[in-house]
């Protein structure tokens, strides 16, 4: 039940670094020009089963 409980209050924080991540992962895509990764990015990682 605890684990449950720290789960949750986890959650949101790694949800935060996550979009921090993404972020920073984008800004090294456009620096690099690679816009078709960040543009088609969800279809990919889908695609990959992420």
């Amino acid at each position: 039940m605890t684990n449950i409980l720290l789960g949750i209050i986890e959650l949101p924080r790694a949800l935060t670094k996550m979009r921090k991540t993404d972020r920073i992962i984008k800004d090294i895509i456009d620096e690099k020009g690679l816009i078709y990764f960040s543009k088609h990015k969800e279809q990919i990682l889908r695609s990959a089963g992420l």
